[in-house]
């Protein structure tokens, strides 16, 4: 094998991996009607103090002029040298890849009043090139592709189908050469995946919600593509995600062509797919193998379909760093201003306000049900299963505030009292993520469990009255104009312990009910609420009303344009054949 690598390869020392003082990191390509336009960031460092930076490029032809750069800013990113886990400070950059550049060796280098200073070029964990193989490339699709350097260079080649297949075969040498078994499995499925999309009549897209709390707004996308006539010629298949033996995924493919989580034709189809679009993450079935096919993926488009308005600061979880998603479909206008600014990273035109395409399902059919929905505490769980992502907890969750506070106000004898006396049920939602800490709770036989048997637009449809915490299910309920009750023993720890911080929205200011802190106050509210009917007050529909858009059922629509409209942005004017 030693003598193989030796015929076959020279001497290779990968690009540079960490980000160090004087690189030039490449974090996304993004498509401008087939123009790639690469972005990426210089940090910040004691050798570039200032507030701007004069970035140039140089190519085959000498000095290319200045990159378009930014003014000093935060980012989300880590650094070894910035001292932090996650932020550092640097200057943005962008350059386009035009069908005229000539190709080439090209490399960025800063410019100051004593002279340039050249930059090691660094993939970013969002880019389509790895940096763990020699003759890794990406196709641009405009007659270029592109290939990393050891010097911290780049090169453009000219992109021909006799040039790309010589490239893949140099690529697969690599692979072959890694001799892993993830390696072999790509020596299958790339030229598998580039066969297919070249046959392929309808382009697939995915979508996906929780795998074990299906029916969100992906699945109203989907639904919505499956069902408006204004979308019947639109070529596209559309698939939708469950996980295995999961009761609530029954009867889904009646409606939706279904994928199977981390079947073999789960992997196949997401490599194949030309849109994913999630309320989550996206259930990447090959991760953290993801090397062998970042080329595959980067023609892709991510899209966020709103699991529910983020009125948290939670740039750490769904950042353009942290997800890269190519759009965000939201659902509040204050909500997308808020998400324009600090350390979320996306562009105006990746904001996009359409309503929370899972609201096109809701309605208001009350029941006489008061509903407990709290969320869960990160703090209380020990791990998390890697195989089904749930998390693992042990004995000492019963003894924590958590689990005994809803233990009382279930157990309240006031508020069984009042239900009887004024007609009402009391039910119990747990958060998915408590599922298997339910062995820890006490439930008297007057409250209704729902763990996994009753869907949501069901419990928001008959709800007459929400129990909450700081759960994104209140903005549903709210935006139903039925009342909240927040329940905030413990705001401060929560939001110390929780993995994200307050953002434009305030619980006391902005929220749509009445925030208590003691067991007290909230058995107290709950029986006024009982004896007035479950009336929202006045104060509460005025918030609401300018907080939420119109309810019009038009939601999951608005994001399905705002999905193709960015496909037409990314390749130029609709053409099936240009559909890639």
């Amino acid at each position: 094998m030693n003598l193989l690598r030796a015929l076959l390869f020279r001497s290779y020392v990968a690009p540079p991996g960490d980000v160090e003082w004087n690189s030039a990191v490449f974090q996304y390509v993004k498509f401008n009607e087939g123009h790639p336009v690469i972005q990426g960031f210089v940090p910040a460092s004691a050798s570039f103090p200032g507030d701007r930076l004069e970035l140039v490029l140089t190519g085959p032809g000498g000095s290319c002029g200045p990159v378009q750069s930014s003014a000093r800013t935060r980012i989300t990113y880590a650094c070894p040298f910035s001292g932090d886990d996650s932020v550092t400070e640097g200057f943005l950059f962008r350059f386009p890849i035009e069908p005229g550049t000539v190709p080439g060796i090209y490399r960025v280098s800063v410019r100051t009043g004593s002279g340039e200073y050249p930059l090691q070029a660094v993939p970013g964990r969002h880019f389509p090139l790895s940096r763990k193989y020699r003759h890794a490339y990406f196709d641009f699709g405009n007659g270029l592709r592109l290939q990393a350097r050891a010097d911290g260079g780049y090169e453009l080649k000219r992109s021909s189908w006799a040039g790309n297949a010589l490239a893949e075969i140099r690529f697969s040498l690599d692979l072959l050469l890694g001799f892993s078994l993830e390696e072999c499995a790509a020596l299958v499925l790339r030229p598998l995946v580039r066969f297919l999309r070249l046959v392929q009549r309808r382009r697939i897209w995915i979508f996906s919600d929780k795998l074990d709390n299906p029916f969100d707004s992906a699945y109203s996308v989907a639904l919505t593509l499956q069902t408006r006539p204004e979308f019947r010629d639109i070529p596209v298949a559309p698939y939708y995600l469950v996980g295995r033996n999961q009761p609530r995924t029954k009867g889904i493919d009646a409606h939706l062509p279904v994928l199977v989580y981390q079947s073999f034709k789960h992997v196949l189809y997401f490599l194949l797919a030309d849109v994913h679009v999630t309320s989550e993450g996206g259930y990447n079935p090959i991760t953290p193998r993801i090397e062998p096919y970042r080329d595959l993926m980067g023609h892709q488009l991510r899209v966020w379909s709103g699991h529910g308005i983020i009125h948290h600061e939670m740039s750490g979880l769904y950042g353009k760093d942290r997800q890269n998603f190519n759009l965000m479909t939201l659902g509040a206008k204050r909500e997308r201003e808020a998400m324009l600014g600090g350390l979320w990273g996306y562009e105006p035109d990746e904001l996009v306000l359409t309503g929370l395409p899972r609201w096109d399902f809701r309605e208001h059919r009350p029941g006489r049900r008061i509903y407990f929905i709290f969320t869960w505490r990160n703090e209380l769980a020990l791990d998390r299963d890697l195989r089904t992502f749930q998390r693992i907890y042990d004995d000492t969750f019963a003894a924590s505030e958590f689990c005994r506070r809803l233990n009382a106000i279930l157990a309240s004898p006031e508020l069984r009292d009042g239900a009887r006396t004024h007609g009402y049920t009391l039910c119990f939602v747990p958060h998915p993520l408590l599922l298997p800490a339910m062995r820890y709770f006490t439930f008297p036989e007057h409250i209704e469990v729902f763990n996994q048997t009753k869907r949501y637009e069901e419990i928001y449809a008959d709800a007459d009255l929400l129990v909450t915490d700081y759960s994104s299910v209140a903005m549903d309920m709210a935006y139903l104009g039925k009342p909240v009750v927040y329940y905030q023993y413990d705001r401060e720890r929560f939001y110390a312990t929780q993995g994200y911080t307050p953002s434009f929205y305030s619980w006391d200011e902005d929220g749509f009910g009445a925030v208590v802190r003691t067991h007290e106050e909230a058995v107290a509210r709950i029986l006024e609420y009982m004896r007035t009917g479950c009336v929202r007050e006045a104060e509460y529909d005025r918030r609401a009303g300018g907080f939420f858009p119109p309810r019009d059922k038009e939601n999951g629509a608005r994001a399905l344009r705002a999905i193709l409209d960015l496909k037409t942005r990314k390749n130029g004017p609709w053409t099936n054949s240009r559909f890639r």
